[in-house]
């Protein structure tokens, strides 16, 4: 037998529901005893570039709470467990950008505005944009230009915004590379 929830206990069902997960991320984040840095472009911050956060990061990985604002730079990330948190009130209020193309880079994975080559990366609240495109134009200068390369595995994205005109994310894994493509990965 079917139960017909009435739509005032279904609304409270589906807040309650997004109020545990909200205290279960914020929870685990309290709990995560990685160091924090802050960048923020006015300088009212641990680091005014969110490459210079991440290059002080230790091995072992850092969270980076982003001032709204957009950050012109190409970011590379070679440390696992590093965490890009956007502290705005939506994911456009933050915004990490930059205009390679493979026709600039010499190859589309060269391209990336953001890319990462480490595990268990995760992004939260941001917009990543490869402008080349609507700087350069379709015409003769049309060309691949990535926004994010993501070369993890256990990487998250959670509301997240990615903006390119073609090949805009590449996703790889680490560990899976060879696996033949009709099987399943067993790293």
């Amino acid at each position: 037998m079917t139960r017909v929830l009435s739509p005032r206990l279904a609304f409270r069902l589906k807040w309650s529901r997004a109020l545990l997960v909200a205290l279960f991320c914020s929870t685990a984040l309290a709990a995560d005893n990685r160091i924090r840095y802050t960048v923020s472009a006015n300088g009212n911050a641990d680091f005014k570039t969110v490459q210079a956060a991440i290059d002080h990061a230790p091995d072992d990985g850092a969270i980076v709470r982003i001032a709204p604002g957009t950050y012109r730079e190409k970011i590379t990330i070679t440390k696992p467990n590093i965490i890009l948190v956007g502290t705005g009130s939506k994911p456009q209020d933050v915004v990490l950008s930059w205009n390679d193309s493979a026709k600039s880079t010499g190859s589309t994975f060269k391209s990336g505005s953001v890319s990462v080559d480490a595990d268990s990366f995760a992004a939260e609240n941001l917009t990543i944009a490869n402008t080349w495109e609507a700087e350069h134009g379709r015409g003769e200068n049309a060309s691949q230009a990535v926004a994010l390369f993501l070369n993890s595995d256990r990487a998250v994205l959670d509301h997240v915004a990615l903006i390119g005109a073609q090949d805009t994310l590449y996703a790889n894994s680490r560990t899976c590379r060879n696996a033949h493509p009709q099987e399943p990965c067993m790293a």
